[in-house]
């Protein structure tokens, strides 16, 4: 005869497992969930910046794209204050005859700066 575990027979031993388990479930589903909203919500916030500094490329490009009528030399930095107390430097610099090297140096609301090189054709030479 083969024997029955006490665990299987008496049915008051058996729940306090089952609960611990499914305590432990519960707990980590929810602790799961937690770090993936507050991986969202940095995600998030980097997408927006993302999107700042694109629209200010952007602005600075057709600013200088104005401007690149009246620039004189080959060479030069150019600074333009944007909505939102945005500071864009521009320095460009003609590589070819219609292709302009411009790096830009952006500075956000939050003290924070970024670097960015582009090169774009122009078809206004330099005086």
């Amino acid at each position: 005869m083969v024997k029955q575990s006490h665990f299987v027979n008496k049915s008051q031993g058996f729940f306090l497992p089952l609960v611990l388990i499914m305590s432990i479930i519960i707990l980590l589903i929810i602790t799961t969930t937690v770090k993936i909203y507050r991986s969202e919500l940095n995600i998030t916030k980097n997408l927006i910046q993302q999107l700042e500094v694109d629209t200010i490329i952007q602005m600075g490009l057709e600013k200088f794209k104005d401007d690149s009528s009246n620039i004189e030399q080959t060479k030069g930095i150019i600074t333009y204050s944007l909505p939102k107390e945005y500071n864009v430097n521009i320095q460009y610099h003609f590589v070819e005859e219609n292709v302009v090297k411009l790096d830009y140096d952006i500075e956000l609301q939050s003290n924070e700066s970024y670097q960015i090189t582009q090169f774009v054709p122009l078809s206004i030479k330099p005086h």
